[in-house]
């Protein structure tokens, strides 16, 4: 083995130094470098997948809306529902042992698909437990 001895005042004690400080200062300038460039591109790709979101679900719930309002327009053109959504809350327990329940009402010339005529009973329901109309 080679035993070497280095004194403080050496050139090569004071090089090695100097070197040993140079590259280490080097190394941490990079690695504060990439840590800031990698959290820039976190940042901006997790604003636009955030922006892609909020599109997504405005797209998602602009269409229930449009669907919400044309089934709100049948429902304000038929007098059949009118009458049914005329009804007090109060009163809606007699209506339907009455045997008149909501279950009960046919569209005319069967313009909707019996999975639609569902949603609108479901709807009216709704209505009636929230006061909405």
């Amino acid at each position: 083995m080679v035993n070497i001895k280095l004194e403080k005042k050496s050139i090569t004690y004071k090089l090695f130094l100097v070197l040993f400080g140079l590259s280490a200062s080097v190394s941490m300038i990079l690695g504060m470098w990439f840590i800031n460039d990698t959290n820039r591109t976190i940042e901006t790709e997790m604003y636009n997948m955030s922006g892609q979101t909020l599109n997504q679900i405005s797209n998602n719930i602009s269409i229930l809306l449009s669907n919400v309002e044309s089934i709100a327009k049948r429902i304000s053109i038929d007098s059949k529902l009118i009458e049914i959504l005329s009804i007090p809350k109060d009163e809606l327990k007699n209506y339907k042992s009455q045997n008149k329940n909501m279950n009960s009402y046919e569209l005319n010339n069967n313009e909707v698909s019996p999975k639609i005529s569902k949603y609108f009973i479901f709807l009216i329901y709704l209505f009636y437990y929230y006061q909405i109309i």
